[in-house]
């Protein structure tokens, strides 16, 4: 599972700033390893030597990368994670990752577009969506996507009037 990318190096000692896909950087410092799939390499575990928070993304320490060259090996690399290493959710609660790429329909069955990705804002989560090369946003609250159906690959949402239109 997708949990984050590499964006950068930081420092000149090896470590790497990873851009988390959720809303809390902190939760990468749970882990006492990760995978890195590396573009155009196999996927490897690495040891994360040291974690910590800065803002809303992660500083890794990967064991075995000293120094700024060693880390920009790992640019653009995806971070990723087993599904069983994550906490159970409670019925109405969902991975991030699990929703992008599924269909949001509003509340007469019409096609909105795909799920891009989802942005934390501090107030509300977004739910980005794409439709026609364009870019809409949702606040992921009830009121708003009324059902998430990860069996059928769709969310239902009720937009607010003229959304699309913008």
């Amino acid at each position: 599972m997708v949990i984050g990318r590499v964006t950068r190096t930081h420092g000149v000692n090896g470590e790497v700033r990873v851009h988390p896909y959720s809303d809390d950087a902190d939760s990468l410092g749970q882990y006492g390893r990760l995978y890195f799939q590396i573009p155009n390499e196999e996927r490897e575990i690495y040891r994360i030597d040291a974690f910590r928070p800065h803002k809303n993304i992660a500083l890794l320490k990967i064991n075995g990368v000293y120094g700024i060259e060693a880390a920009q090996r790992f640019l653009g690399a995806d971070v990723l994670i087993k599904r069983d290493w994550m906490p159970s959710l409670e019925s109405d609660e969902y991975y991030w990752t699990d929703l992008v790429g599924l269909k949001v329909i509003d509340q007469e069955g019409r096609d909105l577009g795909r799920v891009k990705r989802l942005q934390s804002t501090g107030a509300d989560d977004l739910l980005v969506f794409e439709k026609d090369h364009e870019e809409y946003y949702l606040p992921f609250r009830e009121e708003i996507i009324r059902s998430v159906d990860l069996e059928a690959g769709r969310i239902s949402a009720s937009p607010p009037p003229g959304l699309l239109e913008l």
